[in-house]
């Protein structure tokens, strides 16, 4: 996911050591939980309104073996202070 912010400073993996990052879906809504950062030296200051943007991975399938598309969501409505 791009937030178009600088929550960090340099390339950082979240989930990999530590604490697991999660992903749980309720109704239409998904809620994405970042796990320990391997890299927390790397914090940023968050600021300014902007549209997230998300690009699946290429590889994922659905139930019948389709292939998701990849094509790149971006969040509806204007721009606004995320997190």
């Amino acid at each position: 996911m791009n937030t178009g912010k600088k929550y960090v400073t340099s390339n950082t993996n979240f989930g990999a050591t530590g604490t697991a990052s999660t992903m749980v879906m309720s109704g239409s809504t998904v809620t994405v939980t970042l796990g320990t950062s391997d890299n927390p030296n790397a914090a940023g200051t968050a600021n300014g309104s902007v549209n997230m943007t998300w690009t699946p991975a290429l590889g994922p399938t659905d139930r019948a073996a389709n292939l998701l598309l990849t094509t790149a969501v971006i969040e509806g409505g204007t721009s606004d202070l995320d997190f």
